[in-house]
């Protein structure tokens, strides 16, 4: 590994001839690898990169290799709610995945066709009582966009997307805004997305959502017509050009930024006032935070008989900001206007798409790299879908496939990236809810929890030089099964077991091309499957440890020094490649792994060794970045 993060936690856990493809969606500034170059190292680079792995079997991964990189990536990464190639569906939760709204509703009524656990079911309820008052439940939303980002049925890729857009970039957090308004804000942003819309009108109705007027106060914001006096403040001003846009400042001075551009801002964000409503139906009790979206930029009555004058209290002439006019009868109009200017303005151009590269598929971006992204950004930008158009061909191009491509995973990264891949059934998320939730929690990592706020949440960089982030990947890997072992129980209402249900490893792993599971290809597929390196880190080291796990269940020192005269002796590369030690680890792998055998006991033994060696690579470096090689 490069990093030099990384680097100290390997030594802690250890011790020790280019043809372009064409394709409607390939960005024209990107170069696409070549079909010699589409292997399966390559898919499992995007996979991980772009969709939280994936949901696919060993065969959709191999299909997609032989189909090419364009063919195969316009059926990896969409912005439809069900993606079957990438997720396929085993029940109706593909009907249900249009939006967390309708995800929510279908979770908290079980109407999936499948079988959701009453307790878990509960989990999702809209409201929850607080100090004698209903209020949204925050955990529901968070837990369900966990189901988007998971399930069988949904779209990982549109959901990491959808993180992206909330967390990061479009910033709002459930510690100022209200969760309702904040889930309608990410539903809108994916939906505009999914209709192919340009990514500037995305941005625009981003500012003018709810959530982000009552997270910076803006919906506040008045403007006196008559008199010209405003009320307001500039936070969202500013904000709407440096973190929506990255647009600081530089190409047209500050003077002229801090002195027209901002106050300008400022005045076209009045008239946002937000809507109240009574509580809805059924609730008992009134809460204060009955806020309804989207706002209505037109002078009405709301449901509690509140007179909002958004269109009177709006600056109805034009404004002059980054160097343009802009005008409009309502703050939306002008945010539409000026959203339309502001992708295009140089500062923009070459900022944001970089910024979209860093945070998806690359923190070593060099001179060269930024150039070609660039270029390609500028050649689709405006256009219809062309963030997917980019992002299709960032994820197809020698840019992306680069050997000095190196990405720090973010822990929603690793932590669901793990859970996806080693699971192929919804069950386990239908009888505990959210198994990764709790382990995301002391990473502090929760969606809509931002840790910087308006500068969004961690980042994998930002993860990687934190050693609280991999102490708790440690523990939680060796403390407990994880996502990989733990047999799960429903319970009725009066803690009887309704029914139980445990990961069949041998559904998951291909047998080898004799039809058996051998320690040695199972802990290859394990290792290139849960780090997406494809086997390039795979080193006698990283054999041996997974060879004595899964053949003995337990530590590599304890296999070499049975009777434990030096339990922790450290064994280096160069011991292990000593003739008695290769000869042993060489042994290890020839071991059959019963995971398909008819007696249970057998069964369950072979099961935990996977557990066990799953949860062993989870703690490894390799989980916390992937590399371009």
């Amino acid at each position: 590994m490069r990093s030099v993060a990384l680097g100290t936690i390997l030594a802690i856990v250890f011790l020790t001839g280019l043809v372009p493809t064409r394709g409607s969606f390939a960005a024209p500034g990107f170069e696409t690898v070549a079909a010699s170059a589409w292997n399966r190292a390559a898919v499992e680079r995007v996979l991980q990169v772009f969709a939280y792995g994936g949901r696919v079997s060993e065969a959709q991964i191999l299909k997609w290799v032989a189909l090419g990189p364009t063919p195969a990536i316009q059926e990896m990464l969409t912005f439809a709610p069900s993606n079957p190639q990438l997720a396929p569906p085993v029940d109706a939760l593909a009907e249900a995945a249009g939006s967390l709204r309708q995800l929510q509703s279908a979770l908290e009524s079980s109407d999936l066709g499948g079988t959701l656990c009453p307790s878990v079911q509960s989990w999702f309820a809209s409201f929850v009582p607080a100090g004698g008052e209903v209020f949204y439940s925050y955990n529901a939303v968070q837990r369900t966009w966990l189901a988007g980002a998971h399930l069988r049925g949904a779209n990982p890729f549109r959901h990491k997307i959808g993180l992206w857009l909330s967390n990061y970039l479009m910033v709002s957090s459930l510690q100022v805004t209200k969760i309702h308004l904040i889930r309608d804000h990410y539903d809108a942003a994916l939906q505009r997305l999914g209709d192919g819309a340009p990514f500037w009108q995305v941005l625009a109705e981003g500012a003018s959502s709810a959530a982000i007027a009552f997270e910076y106060g803006h919906r506040l914001g008045t403007f006196n017509n008559a008199t010209g006096k405003f009320s307001g403040s500039e936070d969202f001003a500013r904000e709407f050009h440096q973190l929506f846009f990255k647009i600081n400042g530089v190409a047209d001075g500050a003077a002229y930024h801090e002195g027209v551009t901002i106050p300008n801002t400022a005045r076209l964000l009045t008239g946002m006032g937000i809507d109240k409503a009574p509580p809805p139906s059924g609730v008992p009790l009134k809460g204060d935070n009955w806020w309804t979206t989207p706002i209505d930029f037109t002078d009405h009555v709301d449901g509690t008989g509140a007179s909002l004058l958004n269109r009177s209290l709006h600056h109805q002439a034009p404004l002059e900001i980054l160097g343009t006019t802009i005008a409009g009868a309502t703050a939306a109009e002008k945010l539409s206007e000026l959203a339309r200017v502001a992708i295009l303005h140089p500062e923009s151009l070459d900022n944001l798409p970089v910024e979209i590269v860093r945070f998806l598929g690359d923190d070593n971006l060099t001179a060269p790299k930024m150039d070609r992204i660039r270029q390609a950004w500028a050649e689709v930008v405006g256009t219809e879908n062309d963030l997917l158009k980019f992002l299709r061909g960032y994820a197809t191009s020698t840019t992306f496939h680069s050997p000095d491509t190196f990405k720090y995973r973010t822990p929603f990264d690793h932590t669901i990236t793990a859970w996806n891949v080693t699971n192929l059934a919804n069950n386990e998320f239908y009888t505990t809810y959210s198994v990764p939730l709790a382990p995301l929690g002391t990473m502090n990592a929760m969606p809509f929890v931002p840790v910087f706020r308006i500068f969004g949440h961690q980042t994998g960089l930002s993860s990687a030089n934190d050693s609280a982030i991999f102490r708790s990947v440690y523990n939680n890997a060796t403390a407990t099964m994880g996502p990989a072992d733990s047999e799960v129980a429903c319970r009725d209402s009066r803690g009887a077991v309704m029914w139980t249900w445990r990961r069949e490893w041998w559904q998951i792993i291909p047998p080898n091309s004799r039809g058996i599971y051998q320690v040695g290809d199972v802990a290859r597929w394990l290792w290139q499957r849960l780090t997406g390196d494809s086997g390039a880190n795979y080193t006698i080291l990283e054999r041996a440890h997974l060879a004595a796990i899964l053949a003995r269940r337990t530590s590599l020192a304890k296999v070499i020094d049975p009777l434990r005269r030096r339990p922790s002796t450290v064994y280096r590369t160069h011991e292990l490649q000593r003739e008695s030690l290769s000869s042993l680890i060489a042994t290890l792998e020839s071991t059959r792994l019963e995971l398909k055998s008819p007696d249970q006991a057998t069964r369950s033994r072979a099961n935990t060794s996977v557990a066990m060696a799953v949860n062993f690579i989870r703690a490894t470096p390799y989980a916390f970045a992937v590399e371009g090689r």
